[in-house]
């Protein structure tokens, strides 16, 4: 099937397989470190795991729609097809195209809306200040009202909502919809950078060591680097006097910025990855290490034996080889290594 897709339609495919392995993976991890923990699952881990099947379905019709409708054509590009005397395969096509763009687009209203809470309800159970857990109440009240309001909103797009796949069908009115989806993308926008800045000050607040430091940095750059993918995808998608979307520059950072999220989502609980990294880069470093050594000392024992020169300078207090001692007549605990070694050199040019 994959050779009937166009140069786009081959990148939009790569990077929606690519993203939702990130997702997948991240939160598969999550949940192995919570078991092995034994902490328990709670609210967060659940929000983020429907987060992550809603964004799988939402992924799956968007490469339902690829395969059956696009092929990785822009909607301007179906438009002008259907302008000509369309075929019924065309016609076709671009109902199955625009019908897994509407699905795609409600499934992922769901998806952000579920990582706002999920992300919300991790706040709340890491931070015991009374203020802080209210704030984060009245945060997850507003992304609710939200997403009931862009749902809402996003289902009543075309009356009769089927009009938004069936463009042939007479009768009927449908709101703008690139114009819709920049709006609802500015306040996207506006609560990711919110719900991001909103622990900024308490954990500034806390006394923690370097490491953990570094990894709530690490932690707030990525979620700097979500809405930065946020900003993008509106930016690219929005088509001014236009009725639709650039999709394809849309999708990319779309999925980029959802991996994002869930990845950004489950980077607090991989304490038990951290200590497991920790551990096999110290016993990595450690083996390295004796591996060095005993090249190093296998190498010094081999020019001794070949009666080759020995540097002295960096010999200190080495134990010398028993056939050094009928030169000095001494135990290498007498003297050290370098003071035996040019002991022996004197004699042997005295001879």
């Amino acid at each position: 099937m994959s050779e009937n897709l166009n140069e786009n339609g081959v990148r939009r495919l790569t990077v929606t397989v690519v993203c939702l392995s990130i997702a997948v993976v991240a939160t598969f991890l999550r949940f192995w470190c919570k078991i092995g923990l034994k902490q328990g699952i709670h609210g967060d881990d659940w929000f983020i795991l429907a987060t992550t099947i809603s964004y799988i379905g939402a992924a799956s019709a968007s490469l339902w729609g690829l395969f059956e409708g696009s092929y990785g054509k822009e909607i301007g590009e179906i438009m002008a097809e259907l302008a000509k005397p369309p075929s019924l395969d065309t016609i076709r096509g671009m109902e199955n195209f625009l019908m897994s763009l509407f699905i795609a687009n409600t499934i992922l209203y769901l998806t952000f809306y579920l990582a706002k809470i999920s992300i919300l309800l991790l706040y709340r159970r890491i931070f015991s200040t009374p203020e802080f857990r209210k704030i984060c109440l009245i945060m997850i009240g507003i992304s609710t009202a939200y997403f009931i309001a862009a749902q809402v909103a996003n289902l009543c797009i075309c009356i009769p909502i089927d009009l938004f796949w069936h463009r042939t069908k007479p009768g009927g009115r449908c709101l703008n919809f690139n114009l819709f989806s920049f709006i609802i993308g500015l306040i996207e926008i506006v609560l990711d950078i919110a719900i991001l800045a909103l622990p900024i000050k308490a954990v500034l607040s806390l006394q923690m060591p370097k490491k953990t430091k570094a990894m709530v940095s690490a932690i707030f750059l990525l979620g700097g680097f979500a809405i930065i993918t946020s900003i993008l995808r509106v930016a690219y998608q929005y088509q001014p006097n236009s009725l639709y979307v650039s999709f394809s520059q849309a999708e990319f950072w779309l999925n980029i910025h959802t991996a994002t999220v869930i990845l950004c989502a489950c980077l607090p609980v991989y304490k038990p990855l951290r200590s497991l990294a920790s551990a096999v880069l110290t016993k990595l470093r450690d083996s390295y290490g004796s591996s060095i050594r005993r090249l190093r000392g296998s190498g010094s024992r081999s020019k001794l034996s070949d009666g080759g020169e020995v540097d002295v300078s960096h010999a200190g207090n080495m134990e010398l080889p028993r056939y050094y001692y009928p030169y000095t007549g001494n135990h290498p605990s007498k003297g050290s290594a370098k003071e035996l070694i040019n002991t022996a050199s004197s004699e042997t040019e005295r001879k």
